[in-house]
């Protein structure tokens, strides 16, 4: 059962990173919070989890990945129509990012746990602009 982040209750999360160690820091992290977390290595995994299990309330999503990046992930999703209601919220060592993306948020890496959720409760609890 999830815990609510910062006045909403987040049933499901999605971390999409492509290294193995931050991906699976990220997701030991989320769910020792009491979130159910689901990971993608890529863009392209990441489309398959969104088709096939619950819709996530947030996306953590690695910018720069092979196969996939999180550029192109996000274009195609929204060609799809398929981010209403979705948090993004970005996590990259990139100094900027495009302007023209639906992101609610970009975490810089090095990444800090605490800092990470502070952000992803914050845009989280704001209502889908």
């Amino acid at each position: 059962m999830s815990r609510p982040i910062m006045g909403i209750r987040c049933v499901h999360i999605l971390v999409v990173e492509d290294n193995d160690d931050t991906r699976e820091g990220i997701t030991e992290y989320l769910r020792a919070k009491g979130h159910q977390v689901s990971s993608a290595a890529n863009g392209r995994e990441a489309l398959l989890a969104l088709s096939q299990l619950p819709r996530p309330c947030v996306v953590l999503l690695d910018w720069v990945m092979p196969v996939m990046g999180g550029e192109e992930l996000l274009r195609l999703l929204e060609l799809q129509q398929a981010l209403e209601g979705v948090t993004v919220v970005a996590v990259t060592a990139r100094n900027t990012l495009p302007e023209d993306v639906p992101l609610r948020a970009v975490v810089s890496k090095p990444l800090d746990l605490s800092r990470l959720m502070r952000v992803v409760g914050e845009v989280a609890a704001r209502p889908a602009a």
